[in-house]
This record gives C-alpha cells, structure tokens and sequence, in this order.
C-alpha cells in the first residue's frame, strides 16, 4: 500500500493545519508515513491566487486600454483594448504598438523609432508618460495619453502600457486655446478675475488700454482700475450683480499712470461644469471717443432747436402715419400744447383746429408723401384755440430715409393773416375806385410813357365810339387823337417824364 502528496486539512487538540501526506507500506502490517506541514506555503499560495484574481480583476475591468508587452511585442491586452481599437483579441497579439500608429507624429517624428525609444527606456526602469496618436483596427485615428511601467511576472520582465483615449479632453483644450486665443484678440479688454476680484488673466488689448504689462496686473485687486471719482453706490453694485448673473454700465477707469477715460463695463460669471461659480469675466471698452460724438450731438441739438424755436416760421415733422414727431416753439403755441415734446405722438385731430381743416391738412400729407414730391405756398386756414381762424402759407416736404424711402413729411408755414387781410383791404379799395372811375361822366385814362393805354373808363370807351374799354387796353392814345393834337400829347409826356 502507497499514497503520496496528499493534502489534508487537520484540526484538532494542538495539531491546526495544512498538511502534504504520503505513505508506503514497509512490511506487512507497517506503513510509514510521512506529513510535511505547508500551512504556511497554501496560505502563500491562497494569498498569490487571490491576488492574481484581484489584478485579473481589475486588468479586464478598468476603464483604459491595457498591454501587457515583451519588449515590443504585445502578448496580452484587456477588453477595454479591444473595444477602444475596434478590433479581436487576435489582432493585437504578436505585433508591435507602432502598427497601430500612422507612419508619423504630430511632432514629425517616425512612430516606429519614436515608440522603440519609449519601450527601450521603460524596460532600463525609466517610467514613460506621453501623449500618442494612435490608429484604430479600421485606420481611424485617436489621441490617446500613454504610460509604460516595467513590471516582474515570475523571472519575466515585461512592460505594462495603459492607453488612455483623450480625443474630446484634447478637443476641448483645443477650444479652451482657441477661445484665449480669440479673448486675447479681441478689441475689448477682458480681464478674469477670482470670486474676490483678483485678477488672474487679461486679453492683450486691455495691456494696451491700462499701460499695464501682463506681470505687472495679474494678482492685484480689479479696484486699482477704478477711479475714485465713481459713485460708491455703483461700484458696490457690480460684486454682487455679477454673482447674481452680470452686471452693464458706465464707470470711469484709470490707467496704471493715473489718466482716466470713460468706459461701457459688463461682467458675468464663469462656472465649471458643475454649474459652479469658479471665475468672473469683465469686458471694458474705452468709450471717450462716443461720449465725446455724443456730446457733439447733443451740442449739435440743442442749436438746431435753438435755431428752430427763434425764426418765425412754424415748423413740424411727421411720420408716414401723420403722426407728430416734434415741432419748434411756435407751432407749440398755435396747437395749445406746453412743449414739444408734448406733442410728439399726437394727430392733427389732437389740435384745436377744426375736422374739415385736420382732414385737410391730413389729406395734403398723403399726397406728398404718396407723389414724393413737395408742395409749396398753399394758401390755408387754421382754427386757433380762442376761436380765431388764421390764415396761413404751407409748405409740406417728404422725408427720406438712407434707402431713400419716404419715411414722413416736413411741414412749415407762416401766419400770413395780417397779410391776407391787406391784400383783401387793397383789393377791395382797387374795387370800389374802379367802381368810381367807371361811372364818372368824365373820360378818364392811364398810359404808360409811351402812350400805350393800361387802363381806360367807360366813358373813354363811349368817347371814342368803343363797346367796351377793354378793347382799348394795349393800343397807342395818338390812334384815338386827331392829327393835330398828336404833337401836343407827346411834347406834355416827355415833359411830364422829364420832371419825374
């Protein structure tokens, strides 16, 4: 009877262990056996089998590709290998990394002479962490970060590889470099400060606008761009409205050798992809030469309205819907409003002049503004808040906008009423010694120095047998004279223009 290298598990009274039992039968009726204790080598054994499981484990499960490499071959890969290189377990092993590369680097280097370098000095014990572009199975290309380690299996040597997909991290930092590029090139300066407003960045115009260097700025407070000149209540707002989401305005900024310059500032918040706030962006533009444009405007309005408000003319301006826009001084005292602005909004339906002379002047708007041609010195009355009808003299201009486009009218006109009444008392005194002079008795005529009748009575006409006086109008006195009288008429006119 024999037995050997039996493994028996014993445990009892003050013998516990693992033990490796073999027997061999002497004589009849002896056997000798013999136990060699291994507790100390299967707990060695259990520990490595656990371990192995552990690496086994955690090589299959992890999120990155693994090799396991001889010199430059691969001879073992994990599953996430196979599903980042799109490819079966059998087409990595037995070949080299650089297969798996394109002919060259980014950097110009061959892969092939560029990856041996890397194995080379991680097999003399120098860990290697790089930044590769790798070739999928199907020959796409990805980028990937890599690290080679040196690591003992048994008496083997081997390398380990982690491979890691980076294509969207270097996406994104390709982006992230793209915008400071973009920030450093933009004509607003931009400066990035921390939640305390320290800076931390600024773009290359805001060097220039401020007369700071980059060195000089970066860590001090956002305060020393400031002017004190600003009203605490605003420079207290921006903190706080920023954290709230921005904030926009005007404040006064001062450069680094104390000169300061109007500025249009607006501020928002930078969050991380948590949605927290990890930084706040403020954009400053110097605005001195749109404040100083602005003021020259304003200047510029004030006297054209001042201009407007002192001639006599009334003037006004609409838009395509005959709606007032504004008006001078006087136009305001016809209409009964308190001041041009007032008026801005309102119709002539608005204005104390009757209907039928709104519906006028309305009617008159369209057609201008319909023809795009002006119309001048029309004649028209105009009701006045006290009930006094005026008389006026219009004239209507369309407006154009920089198309071209009739976009309203622009209106003027004169009280003409003293005028008016005048030209009526003139007209009706012509009347009434026209109505005397034609019903005298006597003969009565006007001729110029030339003899030439301008006007003539009825009984002028009568006297030299006409219908009508008209039909002596334009024809010479000496052809209604006897011959000897001819002489005497001229020699009285030329004496007459003579003392004239």
């Amino acid at each position: 009877i024999s037995f050997e290298n039996q493994i028996i598990e014993y445990n009892e009274g003050h013998i516990k262990g693992v033990f490796d039992v073999s027997a061999i039968q002497i004589t009849s009726g002896k056997v000798a056996v013999f136990f060699t204790d291994i507790t100390e080598k299967r707990k060695a054994f259990d520990k490595l089998e656990k371990s192995e499981l552990k690496f086994k484990s955690l090589f299959e499960l992890a999120n990155d590709s693994i090799f396991i490499m001889d010199h430059e071959i691969f001879i073992d890969c994990n599953e996430k290998t196979l599903e980042i290189f799109g490819c079966k377990k059998e087409d990595i092993i037995g070949k080299p990394p650089y297969e798996f590369s394109p002919e060259m680097q980014p950097d110009g280097k061959d892969s092939k002479i560029k990856a041996l370098e890397k194995i080379t000095a991680a097999f003399s014990g120098i860990p290697q962490r790089f930044e590769w572009k790798h070739k999928k199975f199907n020959g796409e290309l990805f980028d990937a970060e890599v690290s080679l380690n040196r690591i003992k299996l048994g008496d083997d040597i081997l390398i380990q590889a982690i491979v890691r997909d980076i294509t969207e991290r270097k996406r994104t930092e390709e982006q992230i470099l793209m915008l400071a590029h973009a920030l450093k090139s933009i004509y607003e300066s931009v400066c990035i400060t921390d939640m305390v407003d320290n800076i931390i960045f600024v773009n290359n115009s805001f060097c220039n606008s401020f007369g700071y260097s980059n060195e000089e700025i970066i860590g001090k407070h956002i305060s020393v761009l400031r002017s004190e000149r600003n009203s605490d209540n605003i420079l207290n707002q921006i903190l706080p409205e920023t954290l709230k989401g921005g904030w926009s305005g005007e404040i006064i900024s001062k450069r680094k050798n104390g000169t300061e310059f109007p500025s249009s500032v607006s501020t928002s918040v930078i969050r991380n992809d948590d949605g927290k706030p990890v930084a706040l962006i403020t954009a400053v533009l110097d605005i001195t030469d749109r404040k100083l444009a602005e003021n020259e405007l304003r200047n510029s309005k004030r006297m054209l309205q001042l201009i407007l408000d002192n001639i006599p003319q009334r003037i006004f301006w609409k838009d395509v819907d005959s709606k007032f826009l504004g008006c001078n001084k006087n136009f305001v005292k016809d209409a009964g409003f308190s001041s041009p602005l007032a008026i801005v909004g309102s119709t002539d339906y608005d204005m104390p002049w009757k209907r039928s002379e709104a519906e006028f002047y309305r009617s008159i708007d369209s057609e201008v503004m319909q023809n795009d041609k002006p119309i001048y010195h029309l004649v028209e009355p105009q009701t006045h808040l006290d009930g006094e009808i005026a008389w006026l003299e219009t004239n209507k201009i369309p407006l154009h906008d920089e198309l071209g486009n009739v976009v309203g009218i622009l209106g003027t006109y004169e009280d003409i009423t003293e005028r008016k009444k005048s030209e009526e008392a003139l007209k009706e005194s012509e009347e009434r010694f026209r109505s005397l002079i034609d019903n005298m008795i006597e003969a009565a005529l006007i001729i110029d120095w030339n003899g030439e009748i301008i006007f003539a009575n009825n009984s002028a006409a009568q006297l030299v047998g006409l219908d009508n006086p008209n039909q002596g109008i334009g024809k010479k006195v000496f052809d209604f004279l006897h011959p000897d009288f001819i002489t005497h008429v001229l020699n009285a006119l030329a004496k007459a223009r003579q003392s004239s």
